[in-house]
């Protein structure tokens, strides 16, 4: 299953929750920018003179050099800043909630893979029961050709045996393109070549591990996958609540710039005479009044946490009952296998019985055709129920939250 593609998604989502920590704890180291200016004033901005300046009237002058050539760089460092802190140590579940989103989609695509892998054996089962029939049916059709000969049946009844063998032909034909089509399916669930050649044990106890052997059997609702995304949920969902709460806090920035200056009236000039400049100092940034956006944005936070809360409650009783179903469901398959394998023996005996007499002549062939019918149904109800009492343990093993564990010990 390390071979599947979404693998490769889950684990791009995990290396973007990683760098995502890092961006939010570069955002509280110190901050260091550089920026050069060249600027042509191309025509100086002119303001006026009260007349005390220059005699007693006013006069209109153009201040400032022509070229002005600056170099500084930028430091600003944050002191207080509570929401940089909390984005820092929101990462660590956000990225806890990754890993748990990996290890469900692996779950989801061993149940993909445990399905198709029992289809692919059921298909295969199926196909060496049609081919036991087929191998009788095949023996049979010389001897009743030779009998419509010697007029010891009639033609139809011969033909009544060709339509069942070509029946029984054309099931074994779609039993084994439906193995295909399940065996695709599998390839492409753990992520190899459909032209690979994929071998697979068979001739499986399928009944010995289906089996109950107490209540609740380790049934932990807590342990489950989507409970435990769902309360990482709602501790993130918790995180933005505080973020809200904390944008009414002020912030506090330390910051500093150190430059260069060269001002000129001639561009020959523009990149001399430099003269250094600097200074430092704090920034207070205090939140006063936003309209109640701000008041707005926390009570649909406080909402939004609300749900994902109840959710979280609704989705536990959800998994309980699912639990639940899926027990009984095993519970039923493992009924109805049970029944459906003592109707295929009685059936086969039956079957046996009559096929011994017809030999023999003393049952017809209607008689043997009729039994051989029957037999088949039951044939195929057990298989049926076979794949049923798979899927039920699936299922009942994906609910209880060890389908991982179950399937490594199939053997």
């Amino acid at each position: 299953m390390k071979n599947n593609p979404t693998n490769k998604v889950q684990d791009n989502q995990i290396a973007i929750a990683k760098e995502k920590g890092n961006q939010a704890l570069a955002a509280y180291l110190p901050q260091i920018n550089g920026t050069v200016n060249a600027i042509n004033n191309l025509k100086l901005q002119t303001t006026t003179l009260p007349p005390s300046v220059f005699g007693s009237t006013e006069k209109e002058v153009q201040l400032g050099s022509k070229y002005n050539t600056t170099g500084f760089i930028d430091v600003t460092q944050p002191i207080f800043d509570f929401s940089k802190l909390l984005g820092i140590k929101a990462n660590k579940p956000y990225t806890e909630l990754s890993q748990l989103q990996k290890e469900q989609n692996t779950e989801d695509i061993a149940y993909t893979v445990g399905t198709n892998y029992f289809q692919v054996l059921i298909y295969r089962e199926q196909q060496n029961s049609l081919k036991n029939n087929l191998t009788k049916y095949q023996q049979m059709l010389p001897v009743l050709e030779n009998q419509v000969k010697n007029g010891v049946i009639i033609q139809n009844d011969l033909e009544r045996v060709k339509v069942s063998l070509s029946s029984i032909e054309y099931q074994i034909k779609d039993a084994a393109l439906k193995e295909i089509l399940a065996l695709n399916n599998l390839k492409n669930a753990i992520g190899i070549s459909l032209e690979a050649d994929l071998q697979l044990k068979e001739n499986k106890d399928y009944k010995s591990y289906s089996k109950l052997t107490e209540k609740n059997n380790g049934f932990e609702v807590s342990n489950l996958l989507s409970v435990k995304i769902g309360e990482k949920q709602v501790l993130l969902e918790e995180c933005s609540v505080r973020m809200k709460k904390i944008a009414f806090l002020p912030t506090v920035t330390a910051i500093g710039r150190f430059g260069y200056q060269s001002l000129s009236q001639t561009i020959g000039d523009a990149f001399s005479n430099f003269s250094s400049y600097s200074y430092i100092g704090l920034s207070v940034n205090m939140p006063i009044f936003s309209g109640l956006r701000r008041i707005s944005a926390l009570r649909e936070e406080k909402y939004t946490l609300d749900n994902y809360k109840r959710n979280l409650d609704i989705n536990k009783d959800l998994l309980k009952l699912k639990y639940q179903n899926a027990q009984t469901a095993l519970l039923n398959s493992q009924d109805a296998l049970k029944n459906n394998e003592n109707n295929m023996n009685l059936a086969k005996s039956v079957y046996d019985v009559t096929y011994y007499q017809y030999e023999k002549g003393v049952a017809s062939l209607t008689d043997f055709l009729n039994d051989d019918t029957t037999y088949k149904n039951t044939q195929s109800n057990y298989l049926n129920s076979l794949f049923n009492l798979m899927l039920s343990l699936l299922n009942y093993h994906k609910s209880k939250g060890d389908l991982m564990n179950f399937l490594t010990n199939i053997n």
